[in-house]
């Protein structure tokens, strides 16, 4: 009730003073004692008073500065603790939750006209969080001409922390890029398929289902991964993405296969509401003959060795829902992968979709069903996952293969090395 009644005096107060214009000294005083002084009780009595004078500007821009400052300064406080599974920050949730971020997905038509789409269900996993949005009013498909994904950071935020319902935003780019749907529509990107829609990866690892009806947008999904999420979100611009620090390259000419060891990787394969399988692996590392073609190799699960083989307890599946529909997609997912080198710092991350598919050759194999063979492909310039999945006779799927390959020409920029 608090809540309603103080939104109603601040829609009050600026409808009063509409006439006055959105820079008025007038106008942002109120908000600056109202809003800074909920976050700087300081700030908002003595400073008001000695600064009258200033331009209406100065109240704005003061107002904006204070605010977001106090925000992301409450928000990058919680990333000091780190997860001592995943090694990523601990609290990156409750920093977001706390700071009121939402994110939009803009799609831009033909006429340059943006269209936004808030977001529609945020499902948190142990190393990304999977953002869904749907509407019955999406552009259509072939109007599609960019696409881009922002995060929505609220101003104004009430003595408790909470932030204010309806408040102003700044906006963080996440992702961009000009992209014709129609283009991605191919098997080629074909991601699987049930009764009602179809499957699809785009660029940026976003997941487009289309319904088989009409082809046009059911929901776009995407995978935001926790590594620098917080500061993504808060600290870009609305048309330019967060830049983080030049990071100091720390090199060791003591050892010798520095750069090849000490890795720790994080995988886990999930739908956007729940886990399917996870494991960690803890200090990788290859020597000269898993080095070639640029590649250092690392076998995480050996297929030759029975006893890596590890269960996939559920089945791989990936519900979905909209307003009017929901339904059940076989054999795709979500794979999250987090690596970190010798000093815990994360080497790589991502959050991308993938599907199970039966491979093109499959050898001889006596542990498994040869007609239940499948592999999950995941594929960037920095690294490459593959997974195998065999089946025995009575159901049980597990995880018989898996390949981490890390780009050499990655390894010796973060190391300083020469391989």
């Amino acid at each position: 009730m608090a809540t309603t009644r103080h939104k109603q005096q601040l829609d009050a107060y600026l409808a009063h003073h509409k006439g006055v214009g959105a820079s008025s000294s007038l106008m942002w005083q109120g908000i600056f004692k109202r809003y800074v002084s909920n976050i700087d009780p300081g700030g908002g009595g003595e400073e008001v008073s000695a600064l009258l004078s200033l331009p209406p500007s100065h109240w704005k821009k003061m107002c904006i500065t204070k605010c977001s400052e106090w925000r992301n300064k409450r928000a990058l406080k919680q990333l000091k603790k780190i997860h001592p599974y995943t090694g990523l920050p601990k609290q990156t949730e409750a920093a977001i939750r706390e700071s009121g971020v939402t994110y939009h997905l803009s799609l831009v038509d033909t006429q340059s006209k943006e269209h936004l789409t808030d977001t529609r269900d945020v499902y948190w996993h142990s190393m990304a969080a999977c953002v869904r949005w749907y509407t019955l009013d999406f552009l259509p498909l072939r109007q599609v001409r960019r696409m881009r994904v922002l995060a929505c950071c609220p101003l104004f935020f009430h003595k408790d922390g909470k932030a204010v319902p309806g408040s102003p935003y700044q906006r963080s780019l996440l992702w961009e890029s000009d992209v014709r749907l129609t283009d991605w529509t191919t098997e080629e990107h074909k991601m699987g398929s049930d009764d009602l829609i179809m499957l699809y990866k785009l660029p940026g690892d976003l997941l487009l289902a289309t319904w088989k009806a009409d082809g046009e947008i059911a929901f776009i999904a995407a995978g935001l991964h926790y590594d620098q999420l917080v500061k993504r979100s808060l600290l870009g611009k609305s048309s330019e993405c967060y830049v983080p620090k030049e990071r100091k390259v720390i090199s060791d000419d003591i050892d010798p296969w520095y750069g090849l060891h000490g890795y720790t990787a994080t995988v886990e394969l999930r739908n956007m509401r729940q886990s399917l399988w996870s494991q960690q692996f803890t200090n990788l590392h290859c020597r000269s003959h898993d080095i070639g073609a640029g590649k250092a190799c690392f076998s995480l699960i050996r297929h030759d060795c029975v006893t890596d083989h590890t269960p996939v307890p559920k089945k791989m599946t990936m519900p979905w829902r909209t307003e009017l529909f929901k339904g059940v997609v076989q054999m795709a997912a979500w794979l999250d992968v987090t690596v970190l080198d010798e000093r815990g710092e994360v080497f790589y991350a991502t959050s991308s979709p993938v599907q199970a598919k039966k491979p093109p050759v499959t050898g001889a194999d006596l542990e498994y069903e040869e007609d239940h063979h499948l592999e999950i492909s995941q594929v960037s310039d920095r690294a490459t996952v593959t997974m195998e999945l065999g089946q025995l006779d009575h159901g049980k799927i597990f995880v018989r293969h898996l390949q981490l390959n890390l780009s050499l020409s990655a390894i010796n920029e973060w190391f300083g090395t020469k391989y």
